[in-house]
């Protein structure tokens, strides 16, 4: 099991559904969606640190950790900026039943 690819798959599927999940609920709403996305769109990234993947997103310059992948694929929840939290969450070979999904199965948090 290749950890990274999976977890770039993950980010590249959530990505993808943080868009479409915004754009219903904006346009839905009549607001501007351009304006809203500058404002509080998240798109999530992967960054290496010592024993783990960090997945974060950045909103308005602030950074957000959501999650740490061990070398096993393990899914940690943050305990820090720095470190997980005990206990494994999940594993990255089924990410999809560590989120949240909404009704019309678009991912919405973890």
């Amino acid at each position: 099991m290749n950890v990274l690819n999976l977890v770039m798959a993950m980010i590249e599927e959530m990505n993808k559904n943080i868009d479409i999940h915004l754009t219903k609920v904006i346009v839905g709403a009549g607001l501007d969606l351009e304006e809203y996305k500058a404002a509080f769109n998240k798109h999530y990234n992967v960054e290496m640190a010592n024993k783990y993947l960090k997945v974060w997103y950045e909103t308005a310059g602030n950074k957000s950790i959501v999650m740490f992948v061990d070398e096993d694929g393990n899914i940690f929840k943050p305990a820090s900026h720095r470190a997980p939290a005990k206990g494994v969450r999940g594993n990255i070979a089924d990410w999809k039943s560590a989120v949240k999904l909404d009704i019309n199965n678009t991912l919405i948090t973890f």
